[in-house]
């Protein structure tokens, strides 16, 4: 919900809030040369939400408390193994999470969800002598649930192609299929966690095949700068059973079989400390039953992004544009004009070099205090039995400023 939406509720009250979130993370490298690299990864992210709603007149409690976890491990290793003209890198591991989310209504538990995710995977990246590389793999899925909307466990075992091909030292061009699986994303906190949603038997997890062909080219000495590099690439998705998340009422919900396709150019260039790259980018979407686009397509969109390096402070300054153009997109057969916008954020990153693995991050985002629907976001109206109207417009957040610490050991 957005920041309409959340007016049409509660018009302009605000409700006290406090939200936490606490990020853990062990690795483990270990690198026996040819034989193996390995990478293992232990994390935990964890979300606390606390809110008063004594001003709520509908709620017949006063205080919400959630609390969503999300616990993982990533296990990656990588072989080399020659054999005569043939050069393998073998890829192989797994990756599995749990998460859970808990909503409690005056310290009473009201409703809770978890979802499991599992699986392994290889890949072999066969390499010719005359400049030819293809990879095959395979990934076996399994997504188990235990949510108020599905209580299913859904296993998929995916193949994928890869082939990339050296015509000379400047450019290469590559192509891929690769087979796609994904399961519906547990409710939010803060939107109840589940409660009140009920199981759909028909509900179905998303697959499909996504196919892509690219290039790049990047002469050398080209006017004499360090890096001169023109790439696109052109995709086109075949899915089915796309899975969106309508309101927190129904839940996730199949929208049906789409057509999507689009492509991305770019233009990169760096010289000494300096680097620049300009890209164009263009998705686009059909329901292959009733023609309608997804509403979270974002359409036409142009980055710039300026960085330099400052070697005499141990500074990196970053500078990006993003600009979004306009779209009308026609979902559910209504017609949605999308308007264009345009953010830039300005980063910097120190890195110490009296303390080996301290930096220290800051940026602004949305400098120029942007206020702007993010195409990605949902759009339109819709009628709530209680509610009445309401506005799904989500607005994204105006001028805001970070900063962080970081140490690696």
């Amino acid at each position: 919900m957005g920041v309409l939406t959340n007016e049409s509720i509660t018009t302009n009250t605000v409700y006290p809030t406090k939200y936490s979130r606490t990020t853990t993370r062990l690795a483990y490298e270990l690198d026996l040369d040819d034989a193996i690299n390995l990478t293992a990864t232990v994390y935990e992210n964890e979300m606390d939400l606390w809110r008063d709603e004594a001003l709520n007149g509908r709620a017949a409690y006063r205080y919400q408390e959630g609390l969503a976890t999300h616990t993982g491990v990533k296990v990656l290793a990588e072989s080399l193994v020659e054999s005569g003209a043939l050069s393998h890198t073998i890829r192989y591991g797994f990756d599995h999470y749990t998460e859970k989310t808990e909503l409690s209504q005056d310290s009473v538990l009201v409703s809770g969800e978890k979802v499991k995710s599992s699986a392994i995977f290889m890949e072999d990246e066969i390499s010719l002598d005359n400049g030819l590389t293809f990879t095959p793999g395979v990934r076996y899925s399994r997504y188990n649930m235990d949510a108020s909307f599905s209580d299913e466990t859904y296993t998929e075992t995916t193949w994928g192609l890869a082939s990339e091909y050296t015509i000379t030292d400047d450019l290469v061009v590559r192509a891929s299929s690769t087979q796609l699986f994904q399961g519906p994303l547990l409710a939010e906190v803060f939107i109840g966690a589940g409660n009140g949603l009920i199981i759909d038997p028909n509900f179905k997890p998303t697959t499909g095949v996504n196919n892509e062909l690219g290039f790049s080219f990047s002469p050398n000495d080209f006017f004499d700068l360090d890096q001169f590099t023109i790439a696109a690439t052109y995709y086109e998705s075949d899915v089915e059973d796309w899975i969106e998340s309508e309101d927190s009422r129904t839940g996730p919900v199949n929208q049906g079989d789409f057509e999507l396709d689009g492509f991305e150019v770019l233009l990169k260039v760096t010289e000494d400390n300096l680097g620049a790259s300009l890209s164009y980018a263009q998705s686009n979407s059909e329901n292959k039953d009733t023609g309608d686009q997804l509403g979270r397509d974002v359409g036409d969109s142009i980055t710039l992004s300026l960085d330099a390096d400052i070697e005499s402070i141990n500074t990196r300054v970053s500078w990006t544009s993003m600009m979004t153009l306009d779209k009308d997109v026609v979902e559910d057969g209504v017609d949605h004009e999308k308007g264009g916008y345009n953010v830039h954020n300005l980063a910097a990153r120190w890195k110490s070099s009296g303390v080996e693995g301290l930096s220290v991050s800051a940026g602004i985002d949305n400098m120029f205090d942007e206020y702007y629907v993010s195409h990605a976001s949902r759009i339109g109206d819709t009628f709530h039995p209680v509610f009445g109207e309401l506005h799904l417009n989500d607005y994204e957040p105006g001028r805001n400023y970070k900063v962080s610490v970081s140490y690696v050991f």
